[in-house]
């Protein structure tokens, strides 16, 4: 499983800027969980939350915690899924959206 947490290190590693603002790959904290078959969705500021996915080779068990990575700060647990997931989708609504969503507050 350590493979899926690198993998989503790498994914989420140009989302920090360099020198004058400019995209630039670095070196980015891992997540708390493992995972494969996960959502990323980006938000405002650099900020992703990380939902679902499978904890296990072989993807034989979804998990319900979920991870919001800062780009200055890692790391740190969410909310939980109401219903553990894995090979959803992720899709980040508009402001204007009826749907709340407490990361967008900040």
């Amino acid at each position: 499983m350590r493979a899926f947490a690198l993998l989503s290190t790498l994914v989420l590693a140009p989302l920090a800027l360099g020198a004058a603002g400019n995209p630039s790959v670095v070196p980015a904290a891992l997540p708390a969980i493992p995972r494969a078959a996960h959502t990323a969705t980006s938000f405002p500021g650099g900020r992703v939350l990380v939902t679902g996915g499978c904890v296990v080779d072989g993807c034989s068990r979804a998990t319900a915690p979920t991870e919001l990575y800062r780009s200055r700060l890692g790391f740190s647990g969410g909310p939980r899924l109401t219903v553990p997931r894995a090979g959803h989708t992720g899709t980040r609504l508009p402001r204007s959206s009826p749907a709340p969503s407490s990361f967008d507050a900040d």
